[in-house]
């Protein structure tokens, strides 16, 4: 069937039945003559525009352009049209603006238009663009409609802050480091033990992290967003401090009723514990003069606020050991007035007697406590040698010796 009588048929269908009848009886030849001046063409149609916008990227700005590129399929011979022409753009099913500009419509002809408006895509998440078209004389307007691929836009990636920078002593830390003000996936962590010049990766992707550093230790935390670049946060530095070291005698013995100087050090700050015989506790070198077997426990603190312990272990032996003095000198100026026997206070049940050196007794007194001034029944006794003995009970030993006194008498 020829074009025209396929045009022939098609418009005997839209005539009413009579005219119809009446058409069939037309000569060909005249309906030839009468449309050989007509023009025929195929539908003006702009179907499927395809829209111009960004790609999926990171930090899109807030005034983005976006485009409408389409295509008039007709080839029609005629007039081109003349008219507004339409573009309607929606986000997501969401109307975001109609705009039309006045153009003249060929067939077979590409256009393009750019929107005058703009798009906000600095807002992170997935763009889904819709176009809809319509161009003068468009015989299929259902069809120009188009929806662009998604385009995902993402925030820039931020490492955000980490803490709390701290100092500790050697494994005393107790803190946990936390990240925040943050802004997307943490990847990994990363802490370096040697001022930052090697970074070891910790595979977590927590926002906090238990250290269990052992020497002065940074940490960083990389973070990455969507389609954007990693970022690194800043660095939280945990110091580490040496530890402190208490330091003190050697465990001794002593003899009963006497003392020892404890020669504690490596601090800053000390306690001693218990107070037992102690003439200070919160100094490095106290005095010690227990009476039985105990353990002094230092508590140091240094400079850094590290603390360490050290003990001290002395035994105490009751030896009866006595210093006596062989001289002294009774004149009454205040130095070296009475004699003198080390120790003899704690021992309150030893006798001691003195002699001169004809046998007369001269002293006999239990609990002696260094108070004998060298006078006998309230005068001073002339220079010369005198003897003494001690004994005590649960002691085997006598203890016996000379006294030189020299006080200028006669």
């Amino acid at each position: 069937m020829s074009y025209l009588s396929s045009l022939i048929s098609l418009f005997s269908l839209s005539l009413p039945p009579k005219l119809n009848k009446l058409l069939k009886k037309i000569p060909l030849l005249f309906l030839i003559t009468l449309f050989s001046n007509a023009t025929f063409s195929q539908p003006w149609d702009a179907g499927n525009p395809k829209i111009i916008a960004p790609l999926s990227g990171c930090a899109l700005s807030a005034t983005e352009k976006i485009s409408v590129e389409f295509f008039n399929y007709a080839d029609t011979i005629q007039s081109p049209p003349a008219g507004n022409i339409f573009i309607t753009l929606k986000n997501n099913g969401i109307l975001l603006f109609t705009e039309s500009f006045q153009d003249t419509i060929y067939p077979n002809t590409f256009y393009k238009y750019t929107f005058t408006n703009t798009v906000n895509m600095s807002v992170q998440g997935t763009y889904n663009f819709d176009v809809i078209l319509r161009i003068p004389r468009d015989t299929f307007p259902q069809n120009d409609s188009m929806r662009q691929s998604p385009v995902i836009c993402s925030s820039l990636s931020a490492g955000g802050n980490l803490t709390p920078d701290t100092s500790v002593c050697t494994g005393l830390f107790t803190d946990t480091l936390a990240l925040s003000g943050f802004n997307g996936s943490i990847l990994f962590w990363e802490s370096s033990d040697d001022n930052g010049l090697h970074w070891s990766i910790i595979n977590s992707q927590n926002d906090s992290l238990k250290s269990n550093a052992v020497k002065t230790t940074f940490y960083r935390v990389i973070v990455k967003n969507g389609l954007c670049p990693n970022d690194t946060s800043d660095i939280d530095t945990v110091t580490v401090y040496p530890p402190a070291k208490a330091e003190a005698i050697s465990d001794t013995t002593i003899s009963y009723g006497y003392s020892v100087f404890l020669n504690g050090s490596g601090g800053i700050a000390y306690s001693w514990s218990p107070a037992t015989g102690l003439d200070f506790t919160s100094v490095a070198n106290p005095e010690a003069k227990p009476l039985s077997d105990i353990t002094y426990i230092l508590t140091i603190t240094d400079a850094n606020g590290c603390t360490d312990n050290e003990g001290v272990n002395i035994k105490v032996i009751k030896d009866y050991y006595f210093v006596f003095s062989s001289l002294f000198t009774p004149n009454s100026d205040g130095k070296n007035d009475t004699w003198n026997i080390e120790n003899t206070e704690d021992y309150p049940d030893c006798k001691l007697t003195i002699f001169n050196r004809f046998g007369t007794l001269i002293l006999s007194k239990t609990g002696y406590t260094n108070d004998w001034d060298g006078k006998f029944s309230g005068s001073v006794l002339p220079d010369g040698t005198y003897f003494y003995m001690m004994d005590c009970p649960g002691s085997s030993k006598v203890f016996k010796g000379s006294i030189l006194i020299l006080s200028g008498g006669e």
